[in-house]
């Protein structure tokens, strides 16, 4: 009886361990996905160009990490999303003619069309982001 005692207590020591670690990564995988949320939320307020992206490209690599982590949580979703939403973005050199042809109609068309395409292209980070939160906040009530 009391070997038996002995591996049960083993045994549940080391499940209790287990899901202490996963839930300790899956709260810090949250963290990552609310820090991008507060990035996208940044980035809303501006048509985006390619020096504004560093905080996302590091957050990206942690996404990409918690994804081989959680394969069941959507968080390749997230990133796909935010490598189209990447797509949209205006370079150096366009922002800089820009900034120096506002006058020219086919610069400021352009522009635009980009600044609309980063809008919806950030409407789909956010639904990824919401559902990945959801997932996590449920996971992490268990």
């Amino acid at each position: 009886m009391t070997a038996i005692g002995i591996v049960l207590t083993a045994v549940l020591a080391f499940v209790h361990r287990w899901f202490d670690k996963r839930a300790k990564l899956l709260e810090q995988d949250g963290a990552v996905v609310v820090r991008l949320s507060a990035e996208v939320n940044r980035l809303a307020k501006k048509t985006a160009t390619e020096d504004d992206l560093g905080e996302i490209k590091e957050l990206l690599s942690l996404l990409k990490q918690a994804e081989r982590r959680f394969p069941r949580i959507p968080f390749g979703t997230i990133v796909a999303t935010v490598e189209v939403y990447e797509k949209a973005v205006i370079s150096e050199e366009c922002a800089k003619a820009l900034k120096r042809v506002l006058a020219n109609r086919k610069f400021v068309d352009e522009a635009l069309k980009l600044s609309r395409e980063q809008g919806v292209r950030l409407a789909a980070v956010r639904a990824a982001i919401e559902t990945v939160q959801r997932i996590i906040d449920r996971k992490l009530r268990r």
